[in-house]
């Protein structure tokens, strides 16, 4: 039985960037950032491209996998059955991906989450998103709620490692760090320092002295040790207690 690739299908710029929520502008710099050197909104894009593009960029659904839905002609030159009929199969998931844009538009609604998931996407995440992109119609790209997904999981263990189950606390620490090295809240937290402390530039006797760094800053660094953190604070303290 003789096999026939599909051909490749491809999709011009301004459709994807319609699908995406973008402006044609918008997606030419993004793909100018990836290297792709595209000349017009009118130019055609490879299916790799299209398919890398939706799966990183594509907006919150819980319809399905967009792996799942788009056609075979979208992953290349996958073998099929040789048949007379047109391949179509692409531009009708296009059509069905245009109807849930237009629906989630319509029927928007603003998705809870955690407070700690919460600070990670707004104070973390979305001020790493490229100037260039839009936010999307759900708040969030996917792969910005796979990141704060994975920075919350690494705060949940620090949680069980000494930081506490105090929310409030745990996104100081947060936002003072930001949202990176658990681990550093954790130490402080275990020599009795907090993160309105550790984000002050003290120095020894109690002095402020923005030159130093902030207490955070020099404990991550290990210009500073346990023990001469938790002294300058309990000097601070005995001057604040003192004025």
């Amino acid at each position: 039985m003789k096999l026939n690739p599909p051909p490749r299908q491809k999709v011009r710029v301004r459709e994807l960037a319609r699908e995406l929520g973008w402006t044609p502008r918008q997606l030419l710099a993004e793909l100018n950032r990836r290297g792709e050197f595209v000349k017009s909104a009118a130019s055609q894009l490879e299916a790799p491209v299209v398919r890398a593009l939706l799966r990183e960029f594509g907006t919150v659904s819980t319809g399905p996998n967009p792996d799942a839905t788009l056609s075979p002609g979208m992953y290349g030159h996958s073998a099929e059955l040789a048949t007379g009929e047109d391949d179509t199969g692409f531009e009708s998931e296009l059509a069905k991906a245009r109807a849930r844009s237009k629906v989630k538009g319509q029927n928007k609604v603003a998705r809870w989450h955690p407070p700690i998931l919460q600070a990670l996407l707004d104070d973390v995440v979305v001020p790493q998103r490229p100037e260039h992109l839009a936010a999307p119609a759900s708040g969030y790209f996917v792969r910005e709620l796979k990141k704060a997904a994975g920075l919350s999981k690494r705060w949940a263990e620090a949680q069980l490692n000494g930081l506490g189950d105090d929310e409030s606390l745990v996104i100081k620490w947060i936002r003072l760090s930001d949202g990176q090295r658990p681990d550093i809240a954790v130490e402080l937290a275990g020599c009795g320092i907090s993160p309105g402390e550790a984000g002050l530039c003290i120095g020894h006797g109690g002095r402020i002295d923005p030159r130093l760094g902030t207490i955070y800053e020099r404990f991550r660094d290990r210009k500073v040790g346990r023990s001469e953190a938790t002294a300058i604070v309990r000097q601070w303290r005995a001057k604040q207690q003192a004025l």
